[in-house]
């Protein structure tokens, strides 16, 4: 373990520093920005490897795979579609997990729903599904009705207990099924979609479905809200972005904050609920679909939303006031590697060959990046 995560961290540093054909070298970085984002780097890993050593010998058992391709009313649904079902209209219904903390994760709510209100084209209807949140609040403190608001239809459901995104958003997905939709897109509650967010996933849906048929996964372009630079180590590193995969020109994965799945691909699988926390949750279900149906998930770079990681920006020029302000971002920024390392082993004991699939792998979207 010592020897990958040395190895890592060379490989990184050397395409930061000193690979004039690497993305990372040739980004407008300062020498500051530079030594930054390398501290960054160590760290990010040093953590992944912790978290990952916790769980090292658990014995985890993968779970059976939530599929049944017998059913009648969708045997033949992943057939090329007939030229009359490429024309029916392309309806969608958006679905956002959420799990409150705190009056900024409020904030962050009220924000995603206001941005799904004004969308060039409006979904169907937006599910909501409250994890079972421990943060005190009403619905209309998420979704006030003010004037400045599009109509948008949204319906809220509470869980009793909380069970993991993954959980959440299979609840979301059935509500959604009452509504027949042809797509059904994801995001979370600290995101912020671009205006054509659904008008992006409906035109590349309508116009490869030929091809493709409903065995395609879409996902966008997601870059981070805030200007510090533990946000853009993301941006650089690709955290909420996927993987692309040149054999076949598609990702190997799409993240869950920005995709869209037709709903007759989502009847025959769903999201893993080992997953308790947000994770793998969705590689492991885009794997799955390619392993099952050879479902790719396709790059659709005008799907583009902002992510906001909460970490705290100031201006501050009280040296102690932006050094608490760096503490506590390197503190979050820390956990959420650590979480990510606990939760792989269980992605391997799913799926062994995912870590062979993305040793070699570069994060698409660096080109897109500066058109954000």
């Amino acid at each position: 373990m010592t020897g990958i995560i040395c190895s890592g961290i060379v490989y990184d540093i050397k395409n930061l520093w000193f690979d004039k054909s690497s993305y990372y070298y040739k980004s407008s970085l300062k020498f500051w920005d530079r030594l930054i984002i390398t501290f960054l780097k160590i760290t990010a890993l040093l953590c992944y490897s912790s978290g990952r050593l916790k769980n090292e010998f658990q014995d985890f058992q993968s779970k059976t795979l939530n599929v049944d391709i017998s059913a009648e009313n969708y045997k033949e649904a992943f057939l090329i579609p007939t030229k009359q079902e490429i024309w029916e209209k392309t309806t969608v219904v958006v679905v956002v997990p959420i799990y409150l903390t705190s009056k900024n994760s409020l904030l962050q709510a009220r924000a995603v729903l206001k941005c799904l209100a004004r969308q060039t084209i409006s979904p169907v209807s937006v599910v909501v599904v409250d994890d079972a949140s421990p943060f005190k609040y009403e619905f209309k403190d998420i979704y006030p009705n003010d004037s400045t608001d599009s109509y948008i239809k949204i319906i809220y459901e509470k869980l009793e207990k909380n069970g993991g995104p993954g959980n959440a958003r299979n609840h979301g997905i059935n509500i959604a099924f009452t509504l027949n939709p042809v797509l059904i897109m994801f995001t979370d509650m600290d995101c912020q979609p671009f205006q054509s967010w659904v008008e992006s996933a409906i035109e590349y849906f309508e116009n490869n479905r030929h091809e493709y048929g409903n065995c395609m996964i879409l996902s966008g372009l997601t870059k981070s809200l805030g200007d510090t630079h533990f946000d853009l180590y993301h941006d650089l590193f690709g955290t909420l972005n996927g993987l692309y995969l040149p054999s076949d020109q598609s990702l190997l994965y799409g993240t869950t904050c920005n995709l869209c799945v037709p709903t007759l691909l989502l009847k025959a699988i769903t999201f893993d609920g080992d997953f308790r926390r947000a994770s793998f949750e969705d590689v492991e279900f885009c794997i799955r679909a390619r392993k099952l149906f050879n479902a790719k998930t396709l790059f659709v770079d005008k799907m583009r939303i902002h992510h906001d990681f909460a970490y705290i920006f100031t201006t501050d020029k009280k040296w102690w006031k932006s050094l608490n302000a760096f503490k506590d971002n390197y503190i979050r920024f820390g956990r959420l590697f650590q979480k990510y390392g606990e939760w792989e082993p269980l992605m391997l004991a799913k799926h062994y060959e995912y870590n062979s699939w993305r040793v070699g792998l570069d994060v698409i979207h660096h080109r897109y990046l500066n058109q954000l």
